[in-house]
């Protein structure tokens, strides 16, 4: 099918991924990492994952830990994080990679690097030319970080780059740093209804556009 004329907010001269939920479908490893936290150190599972979607896994531990304890959870979650049984590439995330190959792109992602590398490989998606993990930053989302980061790295200005994500700590730091968002599932939050929502990546194309930048565009 070709596709329809571009929605204007989908312009841009760059894109940025986020991994978990958005590239990667791990929810069920990562939900049932969290809930055995929860039982260990009796919380309540459904807060903890709520607290955890988009954040660094440091972050959401010193959140709910005592301090003594988080560097032994952190390394108990690193090694478990690793087991890939489950984890599969987002519908259609492999193709409009590949179609948006040789265009400014980067990994935007509150993993690390080693976690990152290890769920792309398993989920048999490429690794865009830029990667921006947990390791890179200080501050990881909903700070803008990460994502300023990955811009710089393009060299391309933050209000041309199209930002994709699943999760309002995502979009958060995506519109802090002065970036459209396109979010990828079914986040219907007021954050979420400030951007164009797709349930995946199937029927998603490029098309150039005239004044050297390009559109991500549905098929009509």
């Amino acid at each position: 099918m070709s596709p329809e004329t571009p929605d204007e907010r989908m312009n841009c001269e760059a894109l940025l991924f986020d991994m978990d939920g958005t590239l990667v479908d791990s929810t069920a490893l990562v939900e049932r990492l969290w809930s055995e936290l929860a039982f260990r150190w009796n919380l309540v599972p459904g807060e903890v994952i709520s607290h955890a979607h988009g954040r660094p896994t440091a972050a959401t531990l010193m959140h709910f830990l005592p301090a003594e304890a988080v560097a032994e959870e952190l390394g108990r979650f690193q090694r478990d994080e690793l087991d890939g049984v489950g984890i599969r590439a987002i519908a259609g995330a492999v193709d409009f990679l590949h179609a948006a190959r040789g265009l400014p792109t980067a990994l935007v992602t509150s993993a690390s690097r080693r976690l990152a590398t290890h769920r792309m490989e398993v989920a048999r998606i490429g690794m865009p030319s830029v990667v921006v993990t947990a390791d890179d930053v200080q501050h990881g989302k909903p700070s803008p970080d990460p994502f300023l980061l990955a811009a710089d790295a393009l060299g391309v200005q933050p209000a041309d780059c199209l930002v994709f994500e699943d999760s309002d700590t995502g979009l958060t730091a995506a519109a802090a740093a002065g970036m459209r968002s396109i979010v990828v599932g079914a986040n219907r939050s007021l954050i979420a209804q400030q951007s164009v929502v797709i349930p995946e990546f199937s029927g998603l194309g490029i098309r150039s556009l005239s004044d050297g930048s390009f559109a991500v565009v549905t098929g009509g």
